[in-house]
């Protein structure tokens, strides 16, 4: 699901990274969350808004949103979709592109190495952005299947480093999201914070990825039903979900490259002294030379010397 960044109204950013991607593996909340968040940014809560450029957007956001709160899980995506998204935030406009993805492409395209059309496009999104959201669900590191976890650990680092790797990957903001927290919340307590799970889970991430934020998140809540199965509930409010977004569009910004205006003169450089040279100077001495007074005393002595001689004779 990246999210295309084709304008940013103060600056300029490479033309190459021009978009935000959400990556998770299949059952990692990814259209829950998207969902729930464009729900959240429609309602233009926390500073950040948004508009998607087409209805067929806005209705799927809205409609997985009421089946949410009627207690109904969206189905599977069965296939790529593309849509238009203007995100304002800070009084700035963004145009971004949303692409929802199958969670099978990513272990396709990170894991097994495939060559198909979805996963060489998905791997061009990653070449091209500009920022990143990982979405990883906790429970899935602790009790998944080796394959499961594989998706998570090995995939994941393989993302971040071709990030990394990639001309101006450094600098680009990776934000990884904890997914569904209100029913892994002792789990990660357990280790601390958010951030010490993942440490715990996935170091590798780390040592590949360099700079990273982690993140807590709750796209909707779960309450368990007469036999135990999760239902989503909506009457409590979602949680970090806006958090990871506006990590990356601040980080975006202030890596924006805005040129100095050709009529500006250039500010001038303050050249520090290469030694320290005091703040104050005794001034010299005004009126009589000390030497000369003592000149005069020794000839005063002199001379008083000499009459007493003369007068003893």
């Amino acid at each position: 699901m990246p999210l295309e960044l084709t304008d940013w109204t103060e600056g300029q950013i490479d033309a190459r990274r021009d978009r935000i991607v959400i990556l998770g593996r299949r059952r990692a909340g990814k259209t829950v969350f998207l969902s729930r968040l464009y729900q959240k940014l429609w309602q233009g809560n926390e500073g950040v808004s948004a508009r998607a450029g087409d209805g067929a957007m806005h209705e799927r956001c809205m409609e997985i949103c009421e089946g949410l709160s009627q207690g109904k899980w969206p189905a599977a995506t069965a296939g790529s979709i593309l849509s238009e998204l203007e995100i304002t935030h800070d009084e700035h406009s963004i145009q971004v592109v949303i692409l929802d993805y199958p969670g099978e492409v990513f272990r396709r395209a990170f894991v097994d190495g495939g060559r198909d059309e979805q996963s060489l496009t998905l791997l061009e999104h990653i070449d091209r952005a500009a920022g990143a959201i990982m979405l990883i669900d906790p429970d899935n590191l602790e009790g998944g299947s080796t394959a499961e976890q594989v998706d998570d650990d090995y995939g994941m680092v393989q993302a971040v480093d071709r990030i990394r790797k990639s001309p101006g990957g450094a600098s680009v903001p990776v934000a990884v999201v904890l997914t569904k927290c209100d029913e892994h919340v002792q789990l990660i307590r357990e280790a601390g914070t958010p951030r010490d799970f993942m440490e715990s889970r996935i170091p590798n991430l780390f040592r590949y990825g360099g700079k990273l934020r982690v993140f807590g998140s709750s796209a909707v809540r779960i309450r368990r039903d007469a036999i135990g199965r999760g239902i989503p509930n909506t009457e409590k409010p979602a949680r970090g979900l806006i958090e990871p977004l506006r990590y990356c569009l601040r980080a975006i910004k202030l890596a924006s490259d805005v040129p100095a205006s050709p009529h500006q003169p250039p500010t001038p450089k303050v050249i520090a002294p290469a030694y320290n040279i005091p703040s104050r100077v005794t001034p010299a001495r005004r009126g009589i030379p000390t030497w000369a007074i003592v000149c005069g005393a020794v000839a005063l002595v002199f001379l008083i010397v000499v009459i007493v001689l003369v007068l003893a004779d």
